[in-house]
């Protein structure tokens, strides 16, 4: 089941009763995954695994290029979290993020 060339992935677990409050789904990318969630309100989650010390530079812009395209694709207005493995750092470079959870309305 599922593709099994990829080497990582994006993903989340969900309790039933918010399962039942998905109403959209959108995979990305195996590193970008967008679920739009109504229950008291309308929360996007956009779930990502961003690439670590040994990608190319390329793979880490395309993955930060996708973010901001999926971002783009949040109505404005509404409730949005990002959260999952944000390894945002390079070599030679001290800005870290990871595991972080950044939430708020989208202006």
């Amino acid at each position: 089941m599922g593709v099994d060339n990829r080497r990582n992935g994006a993903g989340v677990v969900l309790s039933p009763e918010m399962k039942e409050g998905v109403i959209q789904v959108s995979r990305e990318s195996d590193r970008v995954m967008w679920l739009k969630i109504v229950g008291e309100a309308t929360v996007n989650f956009v779930c990502v695994y961003a690439p670590q010390v040994g990608y190319t530079n390329e793979e880490s812009d395309d993955f930060w290029n996708l973010l901001g395209d999926t971002m783009l694709k949040v109505p404005e207005g509404e409730e949005v979290w990002i959260t999952g493995d944000l390894n945002g750092h390079r070599e030679g470079s001290r800005d870290r993020n990871h595991g972080e959870i950044w939430s708020g309305d989208k202006e």
